[in-house]
């Protein structure tokens, strides 16, 4: 399931959402307003469900980043945000929401 950190990043493993997408979808769309790091690092999502997130995420003008080897990123569409490490994307949402703050 979707753990929350202390700066209310919701934090996905692709393993876990695999095995459960309903629950995970669900819990996203009652979270609705988090910006979320899916951990793809043991495992690619299907990009059917890759597209299903990146629409709440998106209805809610979040931020959606996936932590993945740059080299297994091809399957992924151009405009996804891809680091390779959880740090990385922490930065990464940090940036986006002074980006929102300031009104960008």
């Amino acid at each position: 399931m979707i753990q929350l950190d202390e700066n209310e990043i919701g934090i996905l493993k692709a393993d876990q959402l695999s095995l459960e997408p309903a629950n995970c979808l669900s819990q996203l769309k009652t979270l609705m307003a988090i910006d979320l790091i899916i951990d793809c690092r043991n495992k690619i999502i299907p990009s059917n469900l890759f597209q299903d997130i990146q629409k709440i995420i998106a209805q809610h003008k979040r931020c959606l980043v996936l932590i993945i080897e740059t080299s297994q990123s091809h399957d992924l569409p151009n405009d996804s945000n891809i680091v390779p490490t959880l740090t990385e994307a922490e930065d990464f949402i940090s940036f986006e929401r002074m980006q929102r703050d300031l009104g960008f």
